[in-house]
Parts: structure tokens; C-alpha cells; sequence
């Protein structure tokens, strides 16, 4: 990766593949411009403990922006080598998504993918706005932001899925929060006849 990184003639398989005994073609990194990306949950936290100690105090003011030097030296508590990040001519800091953002990720891309798949086994998936609220504030608390709210409603269809899937009934899986947790309701959908 360093190799890599700094500007190199490097052998890349061909193939993709996991083989080592793949064709491979070599390339030159020299004019080839690396930007990497993560999520740090609790990086901030880290930056404030070491500005704030000796006679500089951590400046309280916007989270976004270039990290400094300093700040940078965080980053092995992730278990990043200083030679990889030293790499990188620029580091900046995005602030973590509003919750509003996380409400329009959850509804508008990750809460279809589950109504299909439950919409494919005649049965149809509800959501509370309480319910929504709820995923929301757990994926902040956890510093999982968007990523977490895959997580959260998992965690609330996955018995439900279990339980329902593949039994040919139309009904309504309605996920709300009750007694502090998510919990999920089958309903009976009334037939018109």
C-alpha cells in the first residue's frame, strides 16, 4: 500500500480474482490521485482530549474542516500506521449527518429494499414515525450514522421475516416501539370479497 501510495510501478492482477497465480499487468501510481475515506466514531472526542492538554484548549468552535497535524496523530488509535497517513497531503473532518438526513436516507433508500422484499411475500412492512425516531436516535448514540440505520431495522423485520416469510398469507408487519424497544406486529390484512 505504501509502495502504492508514494508512486510506483505496481503489479496489479488482472483477473481480480484472489489467485496469486493470476495474469497481472504492471501500472504507474505516479499520476494516480488516492482519496480515501472513513467513518471514525469518536474521533472528535480524541482531538478535544489532546488539544486540550498543555497550553493550548481545544477550540470548541465548527467539528468540520482540515485537520492539523496534531489532530492527525488521532488516527493511530484506529490502527492506522503515521507512514499511511502521512501519505495524504490533505485530512479533513466532516461533521456527522442531521438527523434529517438519516430520516430521508432511512425512508427513501433503506426502508424499500425491506418493503420489497416483504411486498415479494405477499406481506407488507410498516413503520411508525416513532419507530423511525427511534433507529434515528440509537445510530447517533452509536456513531454509526447512516450505516447503523441498515443495522437497526434488521434488527426489528429479522423475526418477523423468520416468522412470516413463506407461510402465503397477506398481512401487515408493523414495526413500532413498545416498552422502550423496537418491536414488530403482524396484522391480518382483511380480504374484500
Amino acid at each position: 500500500l505504501l509502495t502504492m501510495l508514494d508512486g510506483a510501478d505496481v503489479m496489479v492482477p488482472m483477473d481480480y480474482g484472489f489467485s496469486s497465480f493470476g495474469e497481472r499487468a504492471q501500472i504507474s501510481t505516479r499520476d494516480i490521485p488516492f482519496i480515501a475515506c472513513g467513518a471514525f466514531s469518536g474521533l472528535e472526542e480524541l482531538i478535544k482530549a489532546r488539544s486540550s492538554i498543555g497550553f493550548r484548549s481545544a477550540n470548541d468552535g465548527d467539528e468540520a474542516g482540515e485537520l492539523t497535524l496534531e489532530e492527525v496523530g488521532s488516527f493511530h488509535k484506529y490502527g492506522f500506521l503515521p507512514e499511511v497517513i502521512g501519505r495524504f497531503a490533505r485530512i479533513v473532518n466532516f461533521p456527522a449527518l442531521p438527523p434529517e438526513t438519516l430520516r430521508r436516507i432511512l425512508v427513501e433508500n433503506v426502508l424499500p429494499q425491506f418493503e420489497g422484499e416483504f411486498k415479494g411475500e405477499g406481506l407488507s412492512l410498516r413503520v411508525t414515525e416513532t419507530a423511525l425516531d427511534y433507529m434515528i436516535a440509537r445510530s447517533e448514540r452509536r456513531g454509526t450514522g447512516a450505516r447503523g440505520l441498515h443495522a437497526e431495522l434488521v434488527a426489528s423485520v429479522e423475526q418477523a421475516a423468520f416468522d412470516n416469510f413463506g407461510e402465503a398469507r397477506d398481512a401487515e408487519i408493523l414495526i413500532d416501539v413498545q416498552d422502550g424497544k423496537l418491536r414488530s406486529e403482524v396484522r391480518a390484512i382483511a380480504q374484500n370479497h
